[in-house]
């Protein structure tokens, strides 16, 4: 059996917690300012004041619906770590600073692909019917646009951002706009009825539409799907409730084209994923994603079956500050190079977390961090099946790891579970309550 403190296998979370923006709602102290939108149908958002941060108290023990989270919450006295706190919603607290300026009306756009007669996007009745229309128009200067919402349905890219190449074509995001997926649309009694699991939301890199057939990304995919490459430091990006599927980064050399077949960030942004499915996607560098450094929080998503021909399958930050939070992230394959799961050489938070089954031809089939400079936390996950040459679950310079479980991880050199390689002589890692 585990150690005591330990959540036993076949527990742990992956996208059965509820909308992960309910974890921040014990997380403050003080007073907060919810948007008008129902909590049933909606993924919530909260406005905190950041300068009255706490840890989640027994409280949290009683938020309905979330037990499993409510359970791991009291196993762990000293609340959130560190950088969850600090980070973990710097960008829901800069908060989404969805909000207009003082006077204006905050827009909301929909878009459902169904919609036979497109209108202005203001309501699901006069909804557009192409994403990039509703792109485009957020993205006007004083359009007010804060949100754009989008039905279940599949959505192709078709603005190339180098106009000779028609694999260019992506979906750029526009700064402080949410783009949220996951909505029923204009054929169901409730079209804001907010259910991603249900009403899936697919943008996909597949513009020929040969994936089936040719068994996943090919040469004529775009090479990202979503971009976001020329935003000021510092900008904000809050997805929802999308599947971003399908798209090869294959190219060679020091150009974006090689990164982030799935979505590509390559500013020092904030950035926020909720309730996504990142999944096919290949790339040299980064297969599901890239983030070249800036903040990047993943919370009740899924990283699947990506690949990088190099490393970081599932994703790869360079830099800036890490957070993964009730994640699962499996059958992701590194050919060449490390991490698997995922790769990262800034400071990084992992927690309620599961890795499986991810491959790395190099370091760390789950994890690998060999940065000097930063450091990393490793609290209540799961890592199984995991095969790299060496640091089967995790290859990792700095570290405190706590309450994880490392079951069936494989190796060809060393560390069959974990290597711990403290570049930085004064670095030091810790191990707590965990199971090998």
């Amino acid at each position: 059996m585990p150690h005591s403190g330990t959540v036993p296998v076949g527990t742990y979370p992956g996208t059965a917690l509820g909308s992960a923006a309910k974890h921040f709602q014990h997380a403050f102290d003080g007073p907060y300012q919810r948007s008008a939108l129902s909590a049933t149908t909606q993924p919530p958002i909260y406005c905190f004041h950041l300068s009255r941060l706490r840890t989640p108290g027994p409280d949290v023990a009683r938020q309905k619906g979330d037990n499993m989270l409510a359970r791991i919450r009291r196993q762990r006295p000293n609340g959130m770590s560190r950088w969850a706190m600090q980070f973990s919603f710097m960008s829901i607290a800069v908060s989404l600073s969805l909000a207009a300026a003082p006077g204006a009306l905050a827009v909301t756009l929909h878009v459902d692909a169904s919609i036979k007669s497109p209108g202005d996007g203001l309501t699901w009745a006069t909804g557009m019917n192409d994403l990039q229309a509703a792109l485009t128009a957020a993205a006007i200067p004083g359009s007010g646009v804060t949100e754009i919402r989008v039905a279940q349905g599949t959505y192709l890219p078709t603005v190339r951002t180098i106009a000779t190449d028609p694999r260019s074509v992506t979906f750029r995001l526009v700064g402080s706009v949410a783009l949220r997926g996951g909505y029923a649309g204009i054929s169901h009694a409730d079209p804001d009825e907010y259910l991603p699991s249900t009403y899936v939301t697919a943008l996909t890199g597949d513009i020929a539409g040969d994936d089936a057939t040719n068994g996943g990304p090919g040469n004529d995919n775009s090479y990202h799907v979503l971009l976001a490459d020329a935003g000021p430091a510092g900008e904000l990006h809050f997805i929802s409730g999308l599947t971003i599927t399908g798209g090869n980064a294959n190219m060679s050399g020091n150009t974006l084209e090689c990164r982030g077949g799935g979505l590509c960030v390559d500013d020092s942004s904030y950035i926020s994923l909720t309730d996504c499915v990142i999944a096919n996607n290949r790339a040299t560098l980064g297969g599901g994603l890239y983030k070249n450094w800036g903040y990047t929080s993943i919370q009740n998503s899924k990283i699947l079956s990506n690949r990088a021909t190099t490393y970081g399958a599932g994703m790869l930050q360079e830099g800036g500050n890490l957070v993964v939070n009730a994640c699962e992230i499996a059958h992701n394959v590194a050919e060449a190079g490390g991490g698997g799961g995922v790769d990262t050489d800034g400071n990084y938070t992992i927690e309620n977390s599961t890795f499986m089954h991810n491959y790395a031809g190099g370091g760390g089939g789950g994890v690998r961090n060999l940065s000097s400079y930063a450091t990393g936390t490793l609290t209540n996950c799961l890592f199984s099946h995991n095969v790299a040459v060496s640091g089967g679950a995790a290859n990792v310079g700095s570290v405190v790891i706590t309450r994880c479980t490392f079951e069936d991880n494989t190796v060809a050199y060393a560390g069959g579970a974990v290597i711990i390689t403290n570049s930085d002589s004064s670095g030091s890692s810790t191990i707590a309550r965990s199971l090998f």
